[in-house]
């Protein structure tokens, strides 16, 4: 088997998601109160003193630029599922350690034929990872364990010729580089311990007596004394169904009866499999040749066929067909199914919150996967620096009842827009001063807030470089 080891996996997908968060100070945090804790942090945060456990607030006051983000565990395994899919183009089997969050071991049986060598087919791994924004360390082993140990020694050998050669070089390496946990690991260094070849020197049973299940666990799966097959991430089944028509339809409604009628019996299939639809992918074939295609993803899977119409449709307005449609094909990506969606009758739920999930797969189905965002706080200089949109796959709960009578809303410009100099009794309040930006570009604003004969309150600032005004927003 291989092992790849994508090293700070979670931080380098910030990254991806934030270029410009690269060579920074970066942590996960439960939460983005100041009480939280650093759940994690990178290397670098640690080079400026950052360590895990610490208060976020207490982070912030030390390193007023750290990075920080809050990743829910789902959004955490969706992550890890997205590298497992993506790693399945060099093999089938697939596994992602539960134990090390960006360690994964890939089955190589049967792709000797493929590649000139392992070698080879390590090298267009890394380099299609590398190409994605990751880097990596790869080693071709024996265990799971033993070819993990080597990826993170002082001087690893990529390809490994013997279970002999991966366990003399996996107990040279240090517990520390194991992700052994700090107090298991500190505790174990007053007594001497600190390679994993020490450790294994002792006994399962006095670590467990000592130590409590954790170390004794580690100590088990170290010695290899269970047996550790790979347990691969099934690969998600693709329902398809496709249909060539005698001549160009270029009516839209005919087209959705026509994909009514080659969806039907692929929810029937599975319903009595007990599966639902999380992902619906469709492709039309112009009669020019063209080829168009969509997909349509769920907040939750369903059965339910009206629903998946109704997105369907929904994208099928959105969609200018420059040409009549001879060739149409439906793929369904399953999921387990909710116990509600396999109920002989469709009972409405009572839930407002699933109602709500609905309404934003219409939005995104007519205007796009990215058309539903949600505002997340970050550390920003400027106020409109100060929170980035993310895309919202569902809501999770539903909100706790609670005053807002007297909040007042500000609506942000994506751009600040130009104003003419307010009249002195137009200052409602003002001035709040902004100054900085040394790094980047000084800055040195005066916000006021400022009524519009209109009876309109806008947020506007004075540049005081520029000796000009500017609208930031609207008060609601």
């Amino acid at each position: 088997m291989a092992c790849i080891d994508i090293p700070e996996f979670l931080f380098q997908w910030m990254v991806v998601q934030q270029p410009d968060w690269a060579r920074q100070p970066m942590a996960l945090v439960k939460d983005e109160r100041p009480t939280a804790l650093l759940q994690e942090v990178n290397g670098r945060a640690l080079e400026v003193g950052l360590r895990r456990g610490m208060r976020f607030g207490e982070a912030l006051s030390q390193i007023p630029y750290l990075r920080a983000r809050s990743l829910s565990p789902a959004l955490r395994e969706q992550i890890t599922l997205e590298m497992v899919e993506k790693l399945r183009a060099f093999s089938p089997q697939i596994e992602a350690c539960p134990h090390n969050s960006g360690v994964f071991y890939i089955g190589l049986n049967g792709l000797e034929t493929l590649y000139p060598c392992f070698l080879s087919w390590r090298e267009q791994l890394l380099k299609t990872l590398e190409a994605s924004g990751y880097q990596a360390q790869c080693v071709i082993g024996f265990s799971h364990f033993g070819s993990l140990a080597v990826t993170r020694h002082d001087q690893p050998i990529t390809l490994l010729e013997s279970p002999q050669q991966e366990d003399e070089l996996a107990q040279q390496v240090a517990l520390w580089r194991l992700g052994v946990p700090v107090k298991l690991t500190n505790a174990l260094s007053l007594l001497g311990v600190t390679t994993l070849g020490d450790f294994l020197k002792l006994t399962s049973e006095s670590l467990l007596e000592r130590f409590g299940r954790e170390a004794y666990d580690l100590h088990r799966r170290a010695k290899k004394e269970h047996w550790d097959p790979l347990q691969s991430v099934a690969e998600p089944t693709v329902w398809e169904a496709t249909l060539g028509l005698d001549y160009p339809e270029p009516d839209r409604e005919r087209i959705l009866f026509l994909c009514e009628k080659l969806l039907h019996p692929l929810l029937l299939q599975l319903s009595r499999l007990k599966r639902a639809v999380k992902r619906l992918h469709f492709a039309f074939q112009l009669q020019n040749g063209d080829t168009t295609r969509h997909s349509l993803g769920l907040s939750e899977p369903s059965l339910d066929q009206k629903r998946l119409l109704d997105l369907l449709n929904l994208r099928l307005e959105s969609t200018p067909l420059q040409e009549g449609v001879t060739d149409l094909e439906l793929q369904l990506e399953e999921a387990e199914s909710p116990a509600e969606q396999l109920e002989l009758f469709d009972q409405t739920s009572r839930r407002e919150i699933q109602a709500a999930n609905r309404a934003l797969d219409r939005v995104r189905a007519e205007l796009g996967a990215h058309s539903v965002v949600r505002a997340c706080l970050q550390e920003g200089h400027l106020p409109a620096a100060s929170f980035r949109w993310e895309p919202l796959d569902r809501l999770q709960g539903r909100p706790s009842p609670q005053d807002i009578s007297n909040i007042l809303l500000r609506r942000f410009h994506a751009v600040p827009q130009p104003l003419s100099a307010p009249k002195a009794d137009q200052l409602l309040d003002g001035p709040y001063r902004l100054s900085g930006g040394w790094w980047n570009r000084e800055i040195e604003r005066d916000y006021y807030y400022l009524l519009t004969p209109k009876g309109e309150i806008h947020w506007a600032f004075h540049d005081q470089r520029r000796q000009l005004w500017f609208q930031e927003g609207i008060v609601d």
